[in-house]
């Protein structure tokens, strides 16, 4: 299985994230689509669709495929983004 890209880790692309946008991208590795972000956070599906791309600049990838790929693969990005809360 080829993914297109090869992207280091670096916390410092983290230390670029709000506190929101860290939210939203932990929710993001739970498989979880822009409307039920929304509607867990009480925000609109666009301001979700805003932070999305924000988080994509600044963690400098192209999509929601490879900010998963790339927080999945991390142990330090999943343990970064524990919020505590059971599945």
């Amino acid at each position: 299985m080829s993914f297109g890209f090869i992207k280091q880790f670096n916390t410092q692309d983290l230390a670029k994230l709000t506190a929101r946008e860290k939210t939203i991208l932990s929710i993001l590795v739970r498989g979880r689509l822009d409307k039920e972000i929304a509607q867990e956070l009480n925000i609109s599906a666009e301001t979700v669709k805003t932070h999305n791309k924000n988080i994509y600049k600044k963690l400098n990838v192209r999509n929601r495929s490879e900010a998963v790929f790339l927080m999945s693969t991390s142990e330090k990005g999943l343990l970064f983004f524990e919020t505590g809360q059971n599945e």
